[in-house]
């Protein structure tokens, strides 16, 4: 399977100048590097896996290029970690990171209230170091689209368009 689509990919590469980035799941993988380096061989694209600030830096760049003007909090939630980032007049404020992502937190033994002590802990840590917030958060990130696609079911929203869903 990984084969045919990285033959598509090869293909679709050979016409564009991509930048490929990886981000906390390839990262925190065992099998990570090996993943970057198959993709390369079958490819010839290199794959950049950032690190946990940067992450959180370029999600934040991400919302401001399709919101300009925006402003407040970017939280970016996926499998593998959790990213804030301070964002105002188009630049990248303060930012932070964590390893609460959803499948990280499926991972935890001893049950949901261990799991949700950890959650409580370390959104008080990132909730202090972040200081208090104004009134926007922008949520990015496969776990949130996943929760937004789940209510728009829910609540049977026509178009099923996650961009600026509310």
């Amino acid at each position: 399977m990984l084969s045919s689509a990285l033959k598509v990919l090869q293909i679709s590469w050979a016409y564009l100048n991509l930048t490929a980035v990886a981000t906390a799941a390839v990262r925190e993988a065992k099998a990570g590097l090996d993943f970057c380096q198959e993709v390369y061989e079958k490819t010839e694209q290199k794959i950049w896996i950032v690190a946990e600030l940067e992450e959180a830096r370029l999600s934040a760049q991400g919302v401001i290029l399709g919101w300009p003007g925006s402003y407040d909090l970017v939280c970016d939630l996926g499998g593998s970690s959790l990213e804030l980032a301070e964002i105002n007049n188009g630049e990248v404020g303060q930012s932070l990171t964590s390893h609460l992502g959803t499948f990280m937190l499926k991972g935890i033994e001893g049950g949901s209230a261990v799991r949700e002590d950890l959650v409580k802990t370390t959104m008080k840590k990132l909730s202090i170091e972040m200081g208090p917030q104004q009134n926007q958060v922008f949520l990015v990130g496969g776990a949130w689209r996943a929760l937004a696609r789940v209510d728009m079911m829910r609540v049977n929203y026509p178009p099923l368009v996650l961009h600026e869903f509310r």
